[in-house]
């Protein structure tokens, strides 16, 4: 009689993938040294057109990104992920030097998952904080508008093409209860 193998051994377990976007060397170097001693696979870009090159070659877990950088600014690049299929469900977390609460109602209006303020929070803070993201459960479903009522779900949503429902389950549910968001491509 065969015994089936329960856990998977260390080196079974894929490592998370990480962009962190920002063009200064410091806060990216401190980022990049505790994710991979948190055992992450880390990208890193200096601005974020380096970083939608990155994003989009190797597609990533998720991003952590800065503000204020040369060629395109976080936004922006958080921007084009959205706008990109293959991209539009990385999870993107925002890191600003300046905490202003216009750049935390950007990012929370893009659908970063974090407004992170230098200073503000550690590095094993983000660590943990990314962690706990990257655990949690959500579904990402492809909305194809040849199906049901799709195109017209689509056409009220104002997506002139395809789309992903996000659902999270509830957590005092049994998996029957979901918080949904709807993703134009």
């Amino acid at each position: 009689m065969e015994t089936k193998q329960i856990f998977k051994t260390m080196t079974e377990i894929k490592a998370y993938q990480i962009l962190i976007v920002d063009d200064d060397d410091l806060l990216r170097g401190v980022l990049v040294d505790v994710f991979k001693t948190a055992k992450f696979e880390v990208m890193e870009a200096m601005d974020g057109l380096e970083g939608l090159n990155i994003a989009t070659a190797h597609k990533p877990d998720v991003v952590i990104t800065g503000i204020m950088m040369p060629s395109m600014t976080g936004f922006e690049f958080f921007e084009a992920l959205k706008k990109n299929m293959e991209t539009v469900s990385i999870p993107v977390l925002i890191f600003s030097h300046l905490g202003r609460e216009e750049d935390r109602q950007q990012a929370l209006k893009l659908g970063a998952k974090a407004f992170l303020v230098k200073g503000m929070i550690s590095p094993k803070q983000t660590v943990d904080l990314v962690l706990n993201l990257l655990n949690s459960k959500v579904y990402r479903v492809a909305i194809n508008p040849d199906n049901f009522d799709a195109s017209r779900f689509m056409e009220d949503m104002g997506c002139k093409t395809g789309g992903v429902l996000e659902l999270t389950p509830d957590p005092d549910s049994d998996l029957s209860n979901f918080k949904a968001r709807f993703i134009c491509q």
